[in-house]
């Protein structure tokens, strides 16, 4: 790897890749905030203005998209529709499936199409996985769109990177979250309207067989315009069209104050969205020892307990992870702590809804490459930053600057990590500088 950018994007994350022959892989692009704190940038010109540009020359472009909520997303959609041509390459997540291969996920941003229509901004959910597909095929021209899951390979910049969620088969949703769906299902077959019920499960099933099917076909094929994906794009278009029609009815049947209320229910939101966060693309080299950057462990906004399932399969010691869901306390696990790391990588940013950033994270002896320091609990609490002092819970003890970069430690005429951090008014710093 020769860098790493981390761009400061408020609350969200957009971290980008560079290999040794100028190709990139940008992995998520979004932000909660429209505007950028300290610049009065808009995130939206922001992308178009300073991150195209900045990468526009690369020989080779990927995105990865780790899951579909907007401070990931938004700004793929941003480039996409300045640019159709931006990536070669775009890699979404398959759908998590549990083990009656049910996609929940899918079935959640279903209920939510059709019937919070009316609703409220501040109670929608995210249904942008349902028009990925359709999305991307308007405005995108990448070769390739490929769904990845676990056990997948993809390479970038000759290393090759294993996946290890989300898991395909056998998915361990939360009960709650699997209760939500079964409870809003039992809510709807108690309706007296049962040709328009009927005609709601037919066409979300339809929808979720063809889903799979078309991420099955992106796979399988080596174009994303083959005739054959076009086609399974066609009736995920269709079944769209067809609940849309059919909410106009469904949102006046008899128990459809009773679902718009359980969907607008704060545990159903927080259980939605910890759904979608557990079912992120986790990825890591495959290489242990592989030269210029060592072993790297990519964790999107996954749960806890997705992390427990995957502690067997992560390596001992790597030289950068990214801290899960932008290094807040509930998703901060007791797994990392258990790893040895160079440097942890954390972007997180003032926003209403947002969390801070976890003062556990300053008792790691690894470099923290930190966005959004004004939402650090620790700064906050202690006046000091922990990148100071080589043990951050130790503040009585003589300061000694830490020296666990990786590059510093090869030779004096290499004297960077390579890790960045991006600055919304175009300042590039490194901790080891």
């Amino acid at each position: 790897m020769h860098f790493i950018d981390i761009h400061d994007v408020g609350y969200g994350e957009c971290i980008v890749f560079e290999g040794e022959k100028n190709e990139i892989l940008m992995v998520d692009c979004g932000s909660m905030n429209t505007i950028l704190k300290n610049s009065h940038i808009k995130f939206k010109d922001y992308v178009s203005d300073f991150i195209m540009p900045r990468y526009d020359d690369a020989l080779e472009k990927s995105f990865l998209l780790t899951h579909f909520h907007r401070d990931h997303f938004c700004g793929l959609k941003y480039i996409l529709k300045k640019q159709k041509k931006f990536f070669d390459n775009i890699y979404i997540p398959y759908p998590a499936l549990n083990e009656s291969r049910q996609t929940l996920l899918l079935e959640m941003a279903i209920y939510a199409f059709t019937f919070l229509k009316r609703q409220q901004a501040c109670a929608s959910m995210s249904t942008s996985a349902l028009f990925i597909f359709d999305f991307l095929r308007k405005n995108s021209f990448a070769n390739n769109v490929i769904p990845l899951k676990r056990d997948d390979i993809f390479e970038f910049a000759g290393i090759k990177y294993n996946v290890l969620n989300p898991f395909c088969e056998s998915f361990p949703f939360s009960q709650g979250f699997s209760d939500i769906i079964g409870a809003l299902d039992a809510l709807l077959k108690k309706s007296l309207q049962t040709d328009l019920i009927d005609e709601f499960f037919h066409l979300r099933n339809l929808f979720c067989r063809e889903y799979i099917n078309c991420c099955d076909l992106c796979r399988e094929t080596d174009s994303f315009f083959d005739e054959n994906i076009t086609e399974s794009i066609k009736n995920l278009n269709f079944c769209t069209i067809e609940l849309n029609n059919l909410s106009k009815k469904l949102i006046y049947i008899d128990v459809a104050d009773e679902i718009m209320s359980f969907l607008n229910d704060e545990n159903t939101r927080i259980q939605y969205s910890s759904a979608q966060n557990s079912a992120s693309i986790v990825f890591q080299n495959e290489l242990q020892n592989s030269f210029n950057g060592g072993n790297i462990l990519m964790t999107a906004d996954v749960t806890r307990d997705i992390l427990n399932l995957l502690e067997n399969d992560l390596f001992q010691v790597y030289n950068v992870i990214k801290a899960p869901h932008h290094g807040t306390n509930n998703y901060q696990s007791d797994v990392l702590n258990r790893l040895t790391c160079s440097h942890i990588i954390i972007s997180n940013g003032e926003y209403h809804a947002g969390s801070k950033i976890s003062v556990n994270y300053a008792n790691n002896t690894a470099i923290k490459h930190c966005v959004g320091i004004e939402n650090c609990d620790y700064l906050l609490k202690i006046h000091s930053c922990c990148n100071r002092i080589l043990f951050c819970d130790s503040l009585q003890k003589s300061g000694e600057l830490s020296s666990h970069c990786l590059k510093n430690s090869l030779s004096a005429g290499v004297n960077r990590c390579g890790i960045y951090v991006v600055s919304p008014n175009g300042d590039r710093g490194c901790y080891c500088d």
